[in-house]
Order: structure tokens, then C-alpha cells, then sequence
């Protein structure tokens, strides 16, 4: 603000093809964030996978259920993410970190690693000794 309580506006001009060929470089390097999820078929894992698909993440998608993975790929893209199926059993060392060094590879950052996958019972509290 100037002295007489007024603000000063500057406008630069910058040339229109400059400003499209900027941003097209922009888009040559994606800066996309990713994070890898177990147990993504279901569950927790799976509101996750929403939840970061709605951020426009990149989610490596990883449960043994390959059919609800799909699905669950199919939502995530509808609601704006990227996903990458890894249809496995945790379990298996091999496959899992295979999975892991392949998604570690794609372009972007990871951000988080999400170790979900597992079954739970109700009473599984409820009836145990200490």
C-alpha cells in the first residue's frame, strides 16, 4: 500500500505461446505422489485407496482378491487417482517385495506404505487372558 492508502497493481505480459509452452513442460514431469496399500481389497485398505484416489494419487493396490481389486481400481480412477494391481498374498516375501521394487520404480514420490493386509475377528478381545 502506498502512502495515500491506495495498492499499486503491476501486470507483467507474458507472450501467450511462452505460457503454453511452459505449462506443457510441466506436464512432461509429472510430480505425482504415490502411496502402496495391502489389504486394499477391502475394508480400511480400501477407504484408503478412496481417500488418496480422490487426492489424485498414484496407489499400488495390493490384496489377494483379485476381483475386488480390480474393483477397487475401477473407483478409485473414477474418482480421480491412478492404480497399479498387485494381486498377491503378503506373505509370500518374493512377491511382495517384488511388488514393492516394481512400484518404487514408477514415476513420483512415495508418500506412505500402508501394511494392512489381515483378517480380524470379533472377540478376538473379548476372550483372552493376560
Amino acid at each position: 500500500m502506498n502512502k495515500a492508502g491506495k495498492f499499486t497493481l503491476y501486470i507483467y505480459s507474458i507472450p501467450t505461446n511462452a505460457f503454453f509452452l511452459f505449462i506443457e513442460s510441466l506436464l512432461n514431469f509429472p510430480l505425482m505422489n504415490k502411496v502402496f496399500i495391502t489389504g486394499a481389497s477391502s475394508g480400511i485398505g480400501e477407504y484408503l485407496a478412496y481417500a488418496y484416489a480422490k487426492q489424485g494419487y498414484f496407489i499400488g493396490l495390493v490384496a489377494r482378491r483379485k476381483d475386488r481389486l480390480d474393483q477397487v481400481a475401477i473407483q478409485c480412477t473414477e474418482l480421480g487417482g491412478q492404480t497399479k494391481v498387485y494381486p498377491l498374498d503378503v506373505l509370500n516375501d518374493v512377491e511382495c517385495k517384488s511388488a514393492i521394487a516394481d512400484f518404487i520404480a514408477l514415476p513420483g514420490e512415495m508418500d506412505t506404505i500402508y501394511a494392512n493386509a489381515g483378517v480380524g475377528s470379533p472377540d478376538g478381545l473379548s476372550s483372552g487372558s493376560a
